[in-house]
């Protein structure tokens, strides 16, 4: 009986690529002083407001990283940062080796949503880590009666930075997520066609998309796997939108620099079909959620990845949504 070996450290070598480039990311300097301009909505926050707020949510983590406890997180950290941080725990359980990823405690550059609407939010790049990487943190409100909630976070690509944004005492105004007034394409559009570029290079509009690190990095993924199970099985892979509506917040740059979207999908990955005479075994962090890794019928696994893209302006010449932050965490195995 021949057994074949598939190595899933694709993913993981990715991610090993963009941390290891992550000193040469940057932030944007802006002044902190806004002009002055008419407007009809209010900054979600005043500037004085901004630092209890991180440290609540920087004091949470710590709780919850202290003990591996997700209870610990709550009511501070929500949405895909809690479903990301309590794999992060439960992956620790399987592998002590496996921590959870430190978000500095530093923030070099804030921004805070304008408008009327819910959620309201705070957009926050921490300072860099011991490696130089950088994180954005999209810290929410939903209601007016809720605590300010860390709800993605995202390391900047290598030698990504964060446009100029809005400061706090000014705010950033909240698109609408179908609108693509002065966009190349709305938020909805450019958060789709990402999805459907990832495996795809000749989707629609996939030559209005940059191909980012994280993509390679699933391209790649996908072809050693594929190519590793050959004749012995099937494999696929999806990225498709989360919970579109509740996950995505879309601000608007200023000096018509196009619009930021925090986004989150889910990666579904496949292996079906196995055949009976060529059992196969996989290797990765994805053996440490099965109870080993040989597979003789089928698996499946799934990631939650977080992500900021930049939307060009309308009429932009040669202008590509692109990715600028990304993180991601694998959070389900089962065969």
């Amino acid at each position: 009986m021949r057994k074949m070996r598939v190595l899933l450290s694709v993913t993981a070598a990715s991610c090993l690529a963009i941390t290891s480039l992550a000193g040469c990311t940057s932030v944007a300097e802006r002044k902190e002083v806004p002009s002055s301009s008419s407007t009809e909505t209010y900054p979600a926050l005043r500037v004085e407001q901004v630092d209890p707020i991180l440290k609540a949510i920087n004091s949470a983590l710590a709780a919850g990283d202290a003990k591996f406890d997700a209870g610990a997180l709550k009511p501070r950290v929500a949405g895909p940062a809690l479903t990301m941080r309590t794999a992060q725990y439960q992956m620790h359980q399987k592998n002590d080796r496996a921590v959870p990823t430190a978000l500095p405690a530093s923030s070099e550059i804030t921004t805070v949503t304008s408008g009327n609407k819910w959620p309201r939010a705070l957009l926050n790049v921490t300072g860099a880590d011991s490696s130089g990487a950088k994180y954005v943190e999209i810290i929410r409100q939903n209601q007016a009666t809720s605590p300010y909630q860390l709800w993605q976070w995202m390391q900047l690509l290598p030698k990504a930075s964060l446009p100029e944004t809005d400061v706090v005492a000014r705010g950033s105004k909240t698109l609408d997520l179908a609108s693509d007034a002065n966009l190349m394409f709305s938020p909805e559009v450019a958060v789709n066609t990402w999805a459907q570029t990832v495996f795809d290079a000749k989707a629609k509009n996939a030559d209005k998309v940059f191909v980012d690190p994280l993509m390679e990095g699933k391209r790649a993924e996908l072809k050693a796997l594929t190519e590793g199970v050959g004749n012995a099985g099937k494999v696929s892979s999806t990225v498709a939108p989360t919970d579109f509506k509740n996950n995505t917040l879309a601000i608007n740059l200023p000096a018509k620099n196009g619009a930021l979207v925090a986004t989150t999908y889910t990666q579904e990955v496949k292996l079906t079909d196995v055949a009976k005479d060529k059992p196969i075994t996989l290797s990765g962090d994805v053996v440490n959620l099965l109870d080993n890794g040989k597979v003789t019928k089928q698996a499946s696994w799934s990631r939650v990845i977080c992500v900021l893209l930049q939307i060009p302006p309308k009429g932009t010449k040669d202008g590509k949504v692109r990715v600028i932050a990304a993180s991601e965490v694998l959070t389900a195995a089962a065969k």
